[in-house]
């Protein structure tokens, strides 16, 4: 019998282009779209800055942000799994992607309780507490911080000279916030209801796809922005254009080594005829392997032989 959970995890893709893409570069960030709550994207948005009550406008509203997703199921049964994403696939040994993505890689924290989605909350509103007890420290060291910004020359000093003159009060609050952000950050991305409404408007169970991911932190680099309060529709309009941003920078792709192409468990398509195209793309076409350019022919020899098709599976299994 299977085990529940295999030493792989398998990555799908719905079309056989995209696979070739991936085969060749790596696999690149895709923007997701995660629901929230209102009162949580209108504390993550404007962080106390502004007395603002916008929980209205952000009904039905979420978060997209860029991720590789990967199931932890076994192949012989993810069949539903690649009815809905696709029936193309690479399977990665689970240890490796664990060892080399750490520490941004980790199956998805599904929730049912009230007072999980509370702990988000909480740590969502770090950052807008952090920033109402700035303004009361400032208030109460205006003197104190006047006095402080006479004897600076603001055309010379660096931004670092600037915040070593802070009192200490202050510096202690604003790592405070800078960690809130970041840890909250951490959470809401992975953060999945064990139930709820997909991008689509589909009720769905996403407990079943057993996700693990590996996602880029908001602003890590020029291409990895989040977009906060975004609709359904807007996600839908606009995913390929964020998609095609990511595109451009080589931080945005998950690459092998030379040495770690052999963790490569599965390389699946949908048909079987499609496994000798494939082959051959591996051999003869493909400069690069997951985005490794030292490629020998034995590596790309092993890789054909972990060619397979759903045809495959569906008949022998």
């Amino acid at each position: 019998m299977n085990p529940i959970s295999p030493s792989s995890l398998f990555h799908f893709t719905s079309t056989f282009e995209v696979l070739l893409k991936i085969i060749t570069n790596g696999f690149r960030y895709s923007y997701a779209f995660e629901r929230f709550s209102s009162e949580l994207l209108n504390d993550r948005i404007y962080d106390g800055v502004f007395n603002v009550d916008s929980c209205s406008e952000l009904e039905n509203c979420g978060i997209a942000i860029p991720m590789v997703s990967f199931c932890d199921i076994p192949i012989t049964r993810t069949l539903p799994h690649a009815e809905k994403y696709g029936k193309y696939f690479i399977g990665l040994n689970k240890e490796l992607l664990s060892t080399m993505l750490n520490p941004i890689f980790n199956p998805v924290i599904y929730g049912s309780s009230t007072n999980l989605f509370d702990a988000i909350t909480f740590f969502a509103k770090v950052r807008k507490n952090s920033n109402i007890r700035l303004h009361n420290l400032y208030n109460s060291m205006k003197k104190q911080l006047e006095e402080i910004a006479e004897t600076i020359d603001f055309t010379s000093v660096s931004k670092d000279d600037i915040i070593n003159k802070l009192p200490r009060e202050i510096l202690n609050e604003i790592n405070t916030g800078i960690d809130g952000r970041f840890f909250s950050d951490f959470l809401l991305a992975l953060y999945k209801p064990v139930q709820g409404l997909d991008v689509y408007g589909n009720e769905c169970y996403f407990y079943d796809e057993r996700e693990w991911r590996a996602f880029a932190m908001h602003n890590v680099n020029d291409y990895t922005s989040w977009v906060f309060g975004c609709t359904p529709d807007d996600f839908l309009k606009s995913k390929d254009l964020w998609n095609d941003e990511l595109s451009k920078s080589d931080d945005s792709y998950i690459k092998l080594q030379s040495k770690s192409l052999k963790f490569v468990s599965h390389i699946g398509v949908e048909h079987e005829c499609e496994v000798e195209v494939i082959a051959d793309f591996i051999m003869n076409d493909a400069n690069t392997i997951l985005g490794c350019e030292e490629v020998t022919t034995q590596t790309r020899l092993e890789l054909v032989s972990k060619l397979t098709s759903f045809e495959r599976i569906e008949k022998n299994y």
